[in-house]
C-alpha cells in the first residue's frame, strides 16, 4: 500500500507499553489502565502507561483506505545512545491495519495482524 492511498483522520494515540503484552491503540488511557489493573487484580498505579522511562508508548495516526479499513500509522522517532541523538530513524514508514477507534472496547482498539507493514513508497 501507498501511503498516498490514505487519508488521515487527525487522530493521533498512543500504543500501550510493550511490556504489557498484546498491543493495542489506547484511546482512552484512563480506561485502559482502569480494566487492566481490574483484570489482574493490581494497583492501578502499576498500570500508568508513564511509569516507566524505558518503556514509553509508541504514537500512532489513525487513517483510512480506500477500502474503507482504518490504519495506525506508526511515528517515527531517532535513536538515542547515552542521551545522545544516534541518526539512526526507527519506524519510519509502518502501518497496520487496526479497528475503529471509534469502536474502542475498554478504552483499546485493536491492532490487526501480527507485524506492521511498510509502505511501497518512500514517502514521509
Amino acid at each position: 500500500m501507498k501511503r498516498s492511498e490514505l487519508k488521515l483522520t487527525g487522530e493521533t494515540y498512543r500504543l500501550t507499553p510493550s511490556k504489557w503484552g498484546e498491543t493495542y491503540i489506547m484511546v482512552d488511557e484512563d480506561e485502559v489502565s482502569r480494566v487492566t489493573a481490574e483484570a489482574f487484580d493490581i494497583p492501578i498505579d502499576d498500570c500508568d502507561p508513564d511509569n516507566d522511562p524505558n518503556d514509553r508508548p509508541e504514537s500512532v495516526d489513525i487513517a483510512t483506505g480506500p477500502d474503507g479499513k482504518y490504519y495506525a500509522i506508526l511515528h517515527p522517532y531517532e535513536a538515542t545512545s547515552w542521551g545522545h541523538k544516534t541518526g539512526e530513524i526507527h519506524n519510519k514508514n509502518l502501518y497496520r491495519e487496526c479497528q475503529n477507534p471509534a469502536e474502542a472496547v475498554d478504552g483499546g482498539s485493536e491492532l490487526y495482524g501480527q507485524t506492521w507493514e511498510l509502505f511501497d513508497d518512500e514517502e514521509d
